[in-house]
Parts: C-alpha cells; sequence; structure tokens
C-alpha cells in the first residue's frame, strides 16, 4: 500500500470519527445553534490530517507530490462526514 493509499483510508476513517463526533457534540442540523461547529470542527480535522499526512505518513514524496495529499481522500472525507452526521442526527431525532 503506498502512502497516497494509506492517506486515503485514514481521511476516510477520519470522515467518520468527525461526523460521529459532531453529533455527539450535539451539533444538530441547521436549525440548531451551534451547526456552524460541526462544519468548523470537520474543517480542523482535515486540516490535521493534512499535517499527519504530510509530514508523518507521506514524508518522502516528491515536491510536485504535495498537492496530491491535501487532494487525496477530500471527497469521501466530506461525503461520509456528512453521511455519518446526517445518520447520527436522523437517529436521536427518532428517539432510536
Amino acid at each position: 500500500m503506498n502512502s497516497f493509499d494509506k492517506i486515503y483510508w485514514f481521511r476516510v476513517t477520519f470522515g467518520i470519527l468527525t461526523g460521529l463526533t459532531a453529533g455527539l457534540l450535539g451539533y444538530l442540523g441547521p436549525v440548531q445553534p451551534g451547526a456552524e461547529r460541526g462544519v468548523i470542527l470537520a474543517i480542523a480535522v482535515y486540516a490535521i490530517t493534512y499535517y499527519i499526512g504530510r509530514y508523518r505518513i507521506a514524508k518522502d514524496i516528491k515536491e510536485n507530490e504535495v498537492r496530491k495529499v491535501i487532494t487525496s481522500g477530500l471527497g469521501s472525507y466530506i461525503i461520509l462526514f456528512l453521511f455519518t452526521w446526517i445518520l447520527y442526527n436522523t437517529l436521536v431525532s427518532a428517539g432510536v
């Protein structure tokens, strides 16, 4: 498994964990106060995953591949963050 595959799966995992964390912290949707904090949390965690990916996982990459570290797993991170957050909010609202 190369460095970019590791970064991808690292971000997939953190996308799920961040969505769950946003729900557990009470950021329960757009009509609730503090919902923007869930998005800020997601951006902050993504920035952390960039630094971990860049300086721990892919520390020996070429200079022209730095942009790939930024974009690797971005779409999956966003989709899984939103999916997990929405699923958590739906389950809490339904009383499951």
